[in-house]
């Protein structure tokens, strides 16, 4: 297959070359070279003609480096697309235009797209605005959802890197009919952050009645404070089938019968602080919960503890106590994830300290606080470090879903009915759609609240 000649200016030269190999390399599976050139604008050169772009991001960003006035402008303008084959792909009638200029040419051997689609799927895959200084964070340090230039401008719930994706191929298709890109197929990953792999109360009366209160005050559910309390006594008898926080055996054939491999994010820490959790990998109950998930064939990751973001040979050492843990169980896993406790993220540093620590790939990004694409995408990419300003080889699988965002009242309080249905299944079909993974996060812990199984069982069924 002949190469696309991709030209554009040289600065941020790095970034330019980290995100044409995701776009064209791996997405579209398109063969490519960069050539410089001194022009404002980026030019795709396939056999049939050119598809171009303003180069507007990366002009200003090698210029003003996570600085405020690289940023986009809020709202960003929208584009209305040209034609009904565009709109049916991607299930709008326009496009956001986070950088570019107004102008659209399209004739024989020639695409003028208004958007600018290098820099903008750069500033959106990178978490740009992320670690811009001065950037906002809550009280855990994470960047707020509700800060995002996609929330603030209504759009979280539309993956707009794959948007542009669909109108970049749509525009290479115009001028070289000829050309294949690579196929996709829809996924449903689900996975699984064991925080409480059993009820905390089986470990003291007072941890057992703070429970049962919880239980009584934010989910107002009299049931499961009862089952709390029960089950924490049967516990501490050394009987495990009474807690209602253990619901693996029933996750597990779910999804045995939906044709899933679940990955069970596990903590490794040793005397783990509150904020962590309450268990150990050496533990009896925990070693055979290891055995049981290795033996029925599930993947295990590793859930970084809540400090390790700040220190990545901390990091590694959990890393090296849940390989030993897994050897121990039986297994035989060479490469493993990683998802970072509270889905705490620094977007300067944390892709350095995932690829030093040794993780294979990581699903942190999702927000805690809306639902959406955090990355604009429902497909996995190469993580950049915006710190050193290279290409890692740690990938990262964008967390679409997870289920305290939609249910928590801490967050949009949808509860376990009709409505978290709704969101829930709009994002599962926008994942169909764009051909991508729908990464599904659910808790062992909240599957008790009625409801609850009736939701996790319609998604994690095949797309």
């Amino acid at each position: 297959m002949m190469a696309l000649v991709v030209r554009a200016q040289p600065h941020c030269s790095a970034e330019f070359a980290w995100i044409c190999e995701v776009l064209f390399g791996q997405w579209l599976g398109l063969s490519h070279r960069i050539e410089p050139h001194d022009q404002p604008w980026v030019e795709v050169h396939a056999v049939g003609g050119c598809v171009r772009w303003p180069d507007a991001f990366f002009e200003q960003a090698h210029r003003h480096w996570l600085e405020t006035a690289s940023l986009p402008a809020v709202p960003p303008p929208r584009w209305t697309v040209p034609d009904d084959v565009i709109g049916r792909r991607i299930g709008q009638s326009d496009v956001v235009r986070l950088f570019g200029d107004a102008d659209f040419t399209l004739r024989a051997g020639l695409v003028d797209l208004p958007i600018d689609i290098t820099g903008s799927a750069f500033f959106m895959l990178s978490r740009y605005e992320e670690a811009v200084t001065g950037a906002a964070a809550d009280r855990y340090g994470r960047f707020p959802g509700s800060a995002s230039v996609v929330q603030r401008a209504g759009v979280a719930l539309r993956p707009l890197v794959d948007e542009w994706v669909e109108l970049l191929w749509w525009a290479i298709e115009h001028v070289a009919p000829g050309l294949q890109r690579r196929p996709r197929t829809p996924r449903v990953w689900v996975s699984c952050d064991v925080d409480l792999p059993y009820s905390p109360g089986a470990k003291s009366a007072a941890l057992a009645l703070r429970q049962a209160a919880s239980h009584l005050v934010n989910d107002r559910s009299p049931r499961l404070a009862a089952q709390s309390l029960v089950g924490a006594v049967a516990a501490r008898a050394g009987i495990d089938r009474f807690d209602p926080v253990d619901t693996f055996d029933w996750m597990l054939d779910v999804n045995e019968r939906a044709g899933n491999r679940v990955s069970f994010f596990m903590l490794s820490v040793v005397r783990p602080q509150r904020i962590d959790c309450c268990y150990e990998l050496a533990e009896p109950r925990i070693a055979r919960l290891l055995r049981k998930l290795v033996a029925r064939g599930h993947e295990l990751g590793l859930h970084g503890s809540y400090g390790s973001l700040e220190a990545p040979g901390r990091l590694a050492r959990e890393l090296d106590g849940l390989r030993d843990a897994v050897a121990l169980a039986g297994g035989e896993q060479d490469r493993f994830g990683g998802r970072q406790h509270y889905l705490r993220w620094h977007a300067r540093e944390a892709p350095r300290g995932l690829a030093a620590a040794g993780l294979a790939y990581d699903s942190t990004l999702g927000f805690a606080d809306i639902a959406g694409f955090r990355c604009g995408t429902c497909h996995a990419f190469p993580l950049f470090d915006l710190g050193a300003r290279r290409a890692l080889a740690v990938i990262e699988r964008p967390l679409v879903l997870m289920e305290v965002t939609v249910t928590s009242r801490s967050y949009l309080n949808l509860g376990q009915g009709d409505e978290a249905m709704r969101l829930m299944t709009q994002l599962r079909e926008t994942c169909r759609r764009f051909g991508g993974e729908f990464a599904l996060l659910w808790h062992n812990s909240n599957l008790s609240l009625p409801g609850a199984r009736a939701l996790y069982e319609a998604l994690v069924q095949p797309l």
